[in-house]
């Protein structure tokens, strides 16, 4: 099935905007939140985490377009038309809103990041239906807690809450892994733990990060995923003992 051609930029690529805490409009329509829960309550695929992939080809397409713009090609602006357009057709499409959030995210500017943020907060008002997975919910807390965190990376005037933003990020890991942590199930992650601990070293709290530290030590060795640590050393250099 083929996709739609790229547009000059995407429909609702962020713009420049002069204040940062400026949001856009929400971006979850009216229809995700009248159709979802018929849609898709008890839908879980195999793996018991997203709902199945919807009956619509082009839908799909678009969304398989937007994963390789954006993981494989790392162009965000083309992963957001693509991802904007799969909604378009098909704005049940869970997986697609979070991808969606997390492109505008990697675009890293003020409105990416406040974008972001509205989805994850639109996806995060639909959690207590009960049709969306632990692990999911888990996730969007996760990417929420994400967004916080470059919030409080991008902070280099004195009038930037720094520390706000680490707690805010902090709340939103804890959530995550209070949803869909092992404790429900849900194994550890390093796209959690690694993160975690350095808000949790940032906010000078030592014993937490020491809790968080060992989790992640034990995950590395249970996996053999010692390699795959020292991508978020070199993101986290507080976490630089952990290769040693």
């Amino acid at each position: 099935m083929p996709v739609s051609p790229k547009p000059e930029r995407p429909i609702a690529y962020p713009q420049v905007v002069a204040n940062a805490s400026a949001a856009t409009d929400m971006p979850l329509p009216a229809a995700f939140h009248k159709a979802a829960v018929a849609n898709l309550v008890g839908l879980y695929s195999s793996d018991g985490i997203w709902p199945k992939m919807p009956d619509n080809p082009r839908a799909v397409a678009e969304f398989e377009a937007g994963q390789r713009f954006l993981v494989e090609e790392k162009d965000v602006e083309s992963a957001i038309c693509s991802f904007e357009a799969c909604i378009s057709d098909e704005p049940t499409f869970l997986e697609a809103y979070i991808s969606l959030g997390v492109a505008y995210a990697m675009s890293n500017t003020d409105d990416g990041l406040a974008a972001a943020e509205d989805v994850f907060i639109g996806l995060i008002s639909m959690e207590s239906s009960g049709w969306i997975s632990k692990a999911v919910v888990s996730m969007i807390h996760q990417n929420l807690g994400s967004v916080y965190l470059m919030r409080a990376s991008d902070c280099t005037t004195t009038d930037c809450d720094r520390d706000g933003w680490l707690q805010h990020s902090d709340s939103q890991f804890e959530l995550s892994d209070s949803a869909g942590g092992p404790s429900n199930g849900v194994p550890d992650r390093l796209e959690l733990l690694c993160p975690w601990a350095y808000v949790k070293q940032q906010l000078n709290q030592p014993p937490e990060a020491a809790a968080l530290i060992r989790r992640i030590v034990s995950f590395v060795d249970a996996n053999d995923a010692w390699d795959a640590l020292t991508d978020f050393i070199a993101k986290y250099p507080s976490l630089a003992a952990l290769g040693q």
